[in-house]
């Protein structure tokens, strides 16, 4: 990461040296050298949520769309530089389809879809008004006369073949639904600045991981989004609205990898207490907690690691040893004061997921906190290097120890003294995260240490992280990415820096931290295609 401007050091040694104690300089930060234009594709969780604000949530989903790719750890990053492949295409035709079927097939809802009944001489038609409402929440724009000419005279062509205004409705809705307006996000800009459509749309997207509401959309239409003002009112509107916990859901899945959880596979012989559905319980745990520190508590970052409180099932209540707070669903706990788990590093979440089938894995764990909560950057083990570790013996009986031995090869000591020695202290925890303290029969050592700085045991670790500059300015970076579809440039330094500033001064706080972010000018501000 780029350094802040010898500049401002300057300025501050200045003032120091001439005596004015009580006079402090004012922070100058790097330019702001915006990133290039990129064409993000809606994720799954956004085109979801899209169709569910506009026609209502009891439709049925497609189940299977093109799957989203991650990208710097983020699915929204991922989204600007995957492609479609032939059979995402149909899968969207498909989606597009069952979607207008759904919406016409409704007992009253072609009543309510049709914002006229059959069009009288010298009106504007029924389907050019159905696409005028439509078309602003869907595409995050209004639709161009061309635009609006042609869903017409497909939606006529439908009426011919089948002689029903349902056909003309839902041939129009095919039309709206299929089209790239809806699948990618166009925040190209102009002259460097995207205009009032472009702006709402990113931020409903960001905030609400959905569409527009028609308040957003108003704002847009006479373009007083533009100004900073309403920018930040609409922006603690939108986050004080119950549509903002699906974005903080989203961002919590994207950035600590809990929709892998879907996928969770462990070997029965060897832990007696997994089952098929451990991953999806542990995936709401993390979830629940994420949303309830940041949208209820509206916590510091740091308790995201240090917290006691956690929301657990009967089979999580059976992994952590402790009562369930209820018999059905989920319900608020807090963890033992004497015991060693804590907050998103001592869940089945990370300690599950970063683990073998059959084992733990401190190079697996360490990896996910050097990536995932430092945005430091892990390098690939050679091709044709041989990554097995030793097996347990007399002297190495522990993974610990077996780590430290395959260390003593030059070729392995790089990576695994980079990423190992802070998911020594997880080893506390087997593969799906229930408490030990024996390895293979021997007392587990959880000493390790983080760039420098040793620690000993689970606890000193949550502390020695959630208190360092590094998951601090991690934090900042990732939901800057998450806004705004690309990891940080070089150019976005300074950006990057002064919401750093901002949100140590606030007190760590996601909420205050998105609010910034939304009314930052790089949020409105695009690079050209393709520009460096």
């Amino acid at each position: 990461m780029s350094p802040r401007a010898p500049f401002a050091l300057l300025l501050a040694g200045a003032v120091i040296l001439s005596g004015c104690a009580e006079e402090k300089a004012a922070t100058t930060y790097a330019e702001l050298e915006p990133a290039a234009a990129v064409l993000p594709r809606l994720t799954k969780s956004q085109y979801q949520h899209t169709i569910s604000d506009v026609f209502g949530d009891d439709l049925a989903l497609p189940a299977q769309l093109e799957p989203d790719t991650a990208s710097w750890g983020l699915l929204a990053v991922g989204a600007s530089v995957a492609t479609v492949s032939s059979r995402g295409v149909e899968l969207y035709e498909e989606a597009a389809r069952s979607l207008a079927q759904q919406i016409v097939a409704k007992p009253g809802r072609l009543g309510d879809l049709l914002p006229c009944t059959l069009p009288e001489a010298g009106t504007v038609t029924c389907t050019e008004a159905l696409v005028a409402r439509y078309a602003p929440r869907l595409w995050r724009r209004p639709a161009t006369t061309t635009e609006r000419d042609r869903i017409v005279s497909i939606a006529q062509k439908a009426h011919t073949a089948y002689g029903t205004e349902a056909a003309r409705a839902q041939y129009a809705l095919v039309a709206l639904l299929q089209s790239p307006n809806l699948l990618y996000r166009t925040e190209l800009g102009k002259e460097g600045v995207l205009d009032a459509w472009e702006l709402a749309g990113k931020l409903a997207l960001f905030l609400w991981d959905g569409a527009p509401d028609d308040a957003l959309l108003a704002k847009a239409a006479d373009a007083s989004l533009l100004d900073d003002a309403t920018l930040r009112a609409e922006a603690e509107r939108m986050i004080a609205d119950p549509r903002f916990a699906r974005a903080v859901r989203a961002f919590a899945d994207q950035w600590l990898h809990l929709d892998a959880l879907d996928g969770l596979n462990k070997d029965p012989n060897i832990f007696k207490h997994f089952s098929a559905d451990l991953g999806g319980s542990a995936r709401q745990e993390s979830e629940r907690l994420f949303a309830w520190l940041v949208i209820e508590q509206d916590a510091d970052i740091a308790e995201l690691l240090t917290t006691r409180t956690t929301f657990v099932d009967r089979r999580l209540a059976a992994i952590y040893d402790i009562p369930a707070a209820t018999d059905d669903g989920f319900g608020q706990v807090e963890l033992p004061a004497a015991g060693l788990r804590r907050g998103f590093l001592g869940q089945v979440a990370f300690l599950g997921l970063h683990s073998h089938p059959v084992s733990s894995s401190a190079t697996l764990r360490g990896a996910f906190i050097r990536e995932a909560l430092l945005c430091q950057q892990v390098p690939l083990p050679p091709s044709d290097l041989n990554t097995a570790i030793p097996q347990p013996s007399e002297t190495a009986r522990t993974l610990k120890d077996r780590l430290l031995e395959h260390m003593s090869n030059p070729s392995c000591f790089g990576c695994h003294h980079f990423i190992d020695p802070p998911g020594f202290g997880l080893e506390n925890f087997d593969g799906i995260g229930r408490f030990r303290s024996h390895d293979n029969g021997a007392v587990i050592d959880a000493a390790g240490e983080i760039d420098d700085r040793a620690f000993d045991g689970p606890l000193a670790l949550y502390d020695l992280l959630a208190e360092s500059e590094a998951y601090r300015r991690c934090v900042v970076q990732k939901l800057y990415g998450f806004a705004n579809g690309h990891r940080v440039g070089q150019g976005e330094y300074g950006t990057l820096d002064r919401l750093d500033d901002a949100f140590a001064a606030g007190g760590r706080r996601l909420k205050a931290l998105a609010v910034e972010i939304a009314t930052d000018p790089s949020f409105r501000r695009i690079g050209a295609p393709g520009a460096k």
